[in-house]
């Protein structure tokens, strides 16, 4: 969490006319598999568009650095679930990130690909549930890094759409998960 504090505040400091500002949405599909609880309905993994995401992002020349978080706007995922495969309880969850990613502009290598940026991503998560049952709500909150692959695809200078693939956290009882989202350039 301080790396990317120091990361966000250097990038902030030394922001040039290659560095960019974006804000954008996005759409998780988390696989978590906690052995305790389990999904009554699949489309619960579901996020939509909960979140939005800022963060900016350096060149050097062919290499990109990005930092992310999505702190600011994040609404809770509520689902209905099965305890101990016996009791049914509501549950509320919110995953909130910062992020570092490195990336490499594919442009520099064949012009046809001059709008794909594949990065490798690192992500600070916590993760806060809330379960009510029988009227008393318990909460938990798990810290864990994440690790991810991502691409970013721009639709022209100022949009792009970005996709990740998010990979298995024990911790966070994640199988895997993929993010979708839509992002602007500032």
């Amino acid at each position: 969490m301080k790396i990317l504090l120091i990361l966000t505040a250097l990038m902030t400091a030394t922001h040039s006319a290659k560095a960019d500002i974006f804000a954008g949405v996005s759409a998780s599909y988390l696989n978590i598999n906690n052995p305790s609880l389990e999904y009554i309905k699949e489309s619960d993994k579901i996020s939509g568009f909960n979140s939005i995401t800022v963060g900016n992002s350096e060149s050097y020349k062919d290499v990109v650095f990005t930092i992310a978080t999505n702190r600011l706007l994040n609404q809770p995922l509520k689902s209905d679930m099965i305890l101990n495969n016996a009791y049914f309880v509501k549950r509320e969850s919110r995953v909130v990130y910062d992020s570092f990613q490195v990336g490499y502009k594919l442009g520099s290598l064949n012009p046809r690909l001059k709008n794909l940026i594949p990065s490798f991503l690192v992500a600070n998560t916590m993760s806060n549930q809330k379960i009510w049952f029988n009227g008393k709500m318990t909460e938990q909150t798990n810290w864990a890094y994440v690790y991810g692959l991502n691409l970013n695809i721009f639709v022209d200078e100022k949009r792009f759409f970005s996709m990740t693939y998010i990979l298995p956290n024990k911790e966070l009882y994640l199988e895997g998960g993929l993010t979708v989202g839509f992002n602007f350039l500032f």
